[in-house]
């Protein structure tokens, strides 16, 4: 058997002026590895399944340092620990390999670092207002709330605690969209091998937050159409916002829809616009097919870009260095023409909605007019449901807002 001191004096071998390697044996297959360079290495040498190999323990000290690494009696306890593995016909070797990985896998990361790593992904094929929003909502009100914990300690009671904190700070809204990014996030973690689950699945914000609040968004009635559709062809205000005024009468886009409208997601010659899930309320592809005077109004802003040389990927350009119109320039507008309170650019859609169920056509066709995705109906092609009969629909709607605004207001008021 070794004694401290033996191991402790070991020293580097020369034979024939060469420096050489060699072995001092302890007991039980135990034995300090003495290198070419005055290293000194614990090893254990066994037999397995017939095998021979050799398991390396520790090291007694660096090369010419006096600081002492694994000592012998401390070598020898990590010895028996061997053994007994080896007993049970397990390779200590493999089982320090196994644990490693397993301690690797342990090791959570922050949410925030999964966050960056999702941020990455996330950006592909978003447009860059998209991700500013997210980025905004991350920096100002997820990660200071959620940011420095570790990804697999977060727990579903934790985020239902994060989205009425938020929703007592900023509202419903705020905390609603905040959880559904926490959850988009959680989602890829888990796909990406990131996290263990996703605590977020099976959360409802209706379940959480208090009731969403219903907003009836001020709109006209047919009979008052006129008076309004009459203001605007004689608005003196920027072009851009007449125009603007009437694609969104046309085509019955959300507010936010249109004025973050790109070129690349209009076909005037297919008469369509083609609208990315990532810029729909509902996260889900649109196509609009255009009526004959939607498709004239996309042709009058396609000049009118050209008459100001602007390059500008966007419809509507924003004016002092925002990328996009401002939605407040729709209700300035109809403020000016008299209709403040009355009529809001969202409420086209309400009246688009009256006057289509009035007429009797089929309500999928207005629901998918709408991007309300009716039950049942499949992501890969609902966005191309009923296009030929949205089409004809659409088409009679722009007549039927052309013919009421050759009324006057007397005639509208009479039918």
């Amino acid at each position: 058997m070794l004694t401290a001191a033996e191991v402790n004096g070991a020293r580097v071998r020369v034979e024939d002026g060469q420096a050489r390697a060699y072995k001092i044996f302890d007991q039980g297959g135990l034995y300090l590895h003495v290198t070419e360079t005055g290293s000194k290495l614990w090893r254990y040498q066994f037999r397995l399944h017939g095998k021979q190999s050799i398991y390396s323990i520790g090291r007694y000290a660096e090369a010419g340092s006096n600081r002492v690494i694994m000592s012998l009696s401390e070598a020898r306890d990590a010895h028996r620990e061997a053994q007994k593995l080896v007993d049970a016909g397990i390779n200590p070797t493999s089982d320090r390999n196994a644990k490693l990985e397993a301690a690797k896998a342990a090791r959570v990361e922050s949410f925030a670092s999964v966050t960056k790593l999702w941020l990455e992904w996330f950006r592909s094929g978003k447009s860059a207002r998209h991700v500013a929003v997210t980025e905004s909502r991350l920096d100002r009100v997820i990660l200071p709330a959620l940011g420095a914990k570790p990804v697999n300690d977060i727990t579903a009671e934790m985020l239902v605690d994060f989205a009425k904190s938020v929703e007592q700070d900023s509202g419903r809204e705020v905390a609603d969209r905040s959880l559904m990014v926490v959850g988009q996030i959680l989602r890829w973690a888990l796909a990406n091998g990131k996290a263990k689950q996703n605590v977020h699945a099976g959360l409802k914000p209706s379940e959480i937050l208090k009731p969403a609040k219903v907003i009836n968004f001020a709109r006209l009635e047919e009979k008052e159409l006129p008076g309004l559709l009459q203001a605007i062809e004689v608005y003196s205000g920027t072009p851009l916002a007449r125009l603007a005024m009437k694609l969104m009468a046309y085509t019955l886009l959300r507010t936010g829809e249109l004025i973050g409208l790109r070129w690349d997601e209009v076909d005037i010659s297919a008469e369509e616009i083609r609208i990315p899930k990532e810029r729909m309320k509902k996260g889900r592809d649109h196509m609009v097919p255009l009526s004959k005077q939607a498709a004239h109004t996309l042709r009058l802003l396609k000049q009118y870009r050209e008459q100001i040389g602007s390059k500008s990927e966007y419809v509507f350009p924003g004016t002092q260095g925002a990328a996009t119109m401002s939605n407040m320039t729709l209700l300035q507008m109809l403020k000016r023409m008299g209709y403040a309170g009355r009529m809001t650019g969202h409420g086209w859609r309400g009246v688009a909605s009256t006057i289509l169920n009035e007429k009797g056509f089929n309500r999928d066709w207005i629901e998918m007019a709408l991007a309300h995705v009716p039950q049942g109906v499949r992501h890969d092609y609902n966005k191309a449901l009923y296009l030929e009969q949205r089409r004809e629909m659409l088409q009679w709607y722009a007549d039927r807002l052309d013919t009421l605004a050759k009324q006057t207001t007397a005639a509208a008021a009479a039918n």
